[in-house]
């Protein structure tokens, strides 16, 4: 994607700040085990404090592998620990393998901040995070 600043990127994850569009773009990538999952969510904590982002764009599309165990990694006090380092929005892009999909969407169905959507394709994750975030945000400041 354009406009792109990598903050980080090792075998496991890759963070970027897109500027244009001041978010975070945040890339898991390869198989993750509970080290690689623990790094990757400080560090997701440490650049949303470091860059005040508002908005995530969470793509799992290079997982590897079942995610399954992951879910034991979202529950309610990251998801709050995100919404106090600034997060408002997020929008979840699924992995590939489809038998993680449900324990995800169980994980994220408990949620209530930040505004967790999620999506099939991250050019849909993009565009709701683009545009409907736009709305939502205007129509917030109408009320």
């Amino acid at each position: 994607m354009p406009g792109l600043e990598i903050l980080l990127d090792t075998p496991s994850i890759c963070i970027a700040h897109d500027h244009c569009n001041q978010w975070l773009y945040v890339d898991w990538k390869g198989e993750q085990n509970e080290s690689s999952i623990w790094v990757g969510r400080q560090q997701l904590v440490e650049w949303l404090r470091r860059t005040k982002c508002q908005k995530m764009l969470n793509d799992n599309s290079n997982l590897e592998g079942p995610w399954q165990e992951a879910s034991q990694w979202l529950d309610e006090a990251f998801f709050q620990t995100l919404a106090d380092a600034g997060l408002h929005y997020l929008a979840w892009v699924y992995s590939p393998n489809y038998l993680s999909r449900s324990v995800i969407d169980d994980a994220l169905s408990c949620i209530s901040k930040p505004m967790i959507v999620s999506f099939e394709d991250v050019a849909s994750a993009y565009t709701w995070l683009r545009e409907s975030v736009r709305h939502h945000q205007v129509n917030n400041l109408i009320k």
